[in-house]
């Protein structure tokens, strides 16, 4: 007892300087929630028998469940980082009685026509109606000494504060506060990054980077940069609309390796290739060349992102060589795509 009684004591000095830092690395009860939801409909390869395991799967009986079956089929054709965003957003669950998911969020989540609303309104309901029936919150609750412990684990990665100053370096930018949410319920992908509405908050979502809920620090520092680089790019790259359009035909002879990983339009499939070149770059920045090198090669020669090392090359001469800021480097960027692929 006086043991555990340390280490959370421990646990809330370093929460305490990382939000002083602006960095605060915590759990988020709709994100597990969310991982739950996800690990009864595809369970992941985790042992078993591993306690947090048995944690998870101690209610068998919420896989037959009706509201369950209907949050499946409604949002099977929804993408994995939509539900992230909206769940992140949303009140704690249980939510309020009657509570109504608020216009406004629904639009900024793509929801825009009075249908669209209707439906994602109704699906919140559901996902709520599920959550009462769950008994999660006895999960999230058994769960919380190994939340502890990955904190206290995840704090340990002491890199994480250069890490985000090089990533602020190289954006030419900043966000008030950085959050990094773990999860021990997510599997189906390492990680989803981006930014609040209002652009003060960056956030970076990550399940476990081995199975059997094992966080370690290598693999953490791309995926960091990865991820906290979709809030500073995305925005930017798609402010360059016409730039943008005037490139989209470079989308054709990729497009059918592209849409198996996520990327059915040239908008994000250019993003990707950013906040990729950025991953690159900044882990070369980080005096990390083998990994830099390593992942050009990966996502260049075996995801298919053709366009990788031009992005590249153009972004150290840009911002690394001549000091152009980073908008101004992506708009010359698609212009020189432009000219090189389509009109050489």
């Amino acid at each position: 007892m006086k043991y555990l009684i340390s280490i959370y004591a421990f646990l809330i000095v370093l929460v305490s300087q990382a939000q002083e830092d602006n960095l605060n690395i915590h759990f988020h009860k709709n994100i597990e929630f969310l991982g739950y939801i996800i690990e009864l409909g595809d369970p992941s390869d985790n042992d078993p028998n591993h306690p947090i395991s048995k944690l998870i799967h101690q209610y068998p009986e919420n896989r037959t469940k009706k509201s369950l079956e209907e949050i499946f089929g409604m949002g099977a054709d929804i993408d994995y980082g939509v539900f992230i965003s909206l769940m992140y957003n949303l009140p704690e669950f249980p939510l309020a009685p009657n509570y109504l998911l608020p216009e406004e969020q629904a639009t900024e989540l793509g929801f825009e026509t009075e249908e669209e609303l209707t439906f994602i309104q109704t699906l919140v309901q559901k996902v709520d109606a599920f959550y009462s029936e769950s008994h999660f919150e006895t999960i999230w609750a058994n769960l919380k000494p190994y939340c502890d412990s990955t904190l206290i684990q995840i704090h340990e990665f002491n890199e994480i504060p250069s890490i985000i100053k090089e990533i602020e370096s190289f954006y030419e930018s900043s966000f008030t506060q950085y959050d990094i949410v773990p999860s021990l319920t997510i599997w189906s992908s390492p990680g989803w990054g981006g930014a609040n509405a209002n652009g003060s908050t960056a956030r970076f979502i990550l399940g476990p980077i081995e199975k059997d809920y094992i966080f370690k620090k290598e693999g953490f520092q791309s995926l960091a940069i990865h991820e906290f680089g979709h809030a500073f790019a995305n925005q930017i790259v798609l402010q360059h609309d016409a730039e943008l359009k005037k490139t989209e035909a470079l989308f054709l002879p990729i497009k059918a390796d592209m849409a198996p990983q996520g990327y059915s339009n040239w908008k994000t499939c250019v993003i990707e290739h950013f906040v990729r070149a950025g991953e690159v770059i900044i882990l070369e920045q980080l005096k990390n060349p083998n990994r830099s090198e390593a992942l050009l090669h990966e996502y260049r020669d075996n995801r298919k992102f053709i366009y990788l090392d031009s992005i590249v090359q153009k972004l150290k001469e840009y911002r690394i060589s001549n000091k152009v800021d980073y908008k101004k480097s992506v708009k010359s960027i698609l212009l020189d795509l432009h000219d090189s692929y389509l009109n050489p």
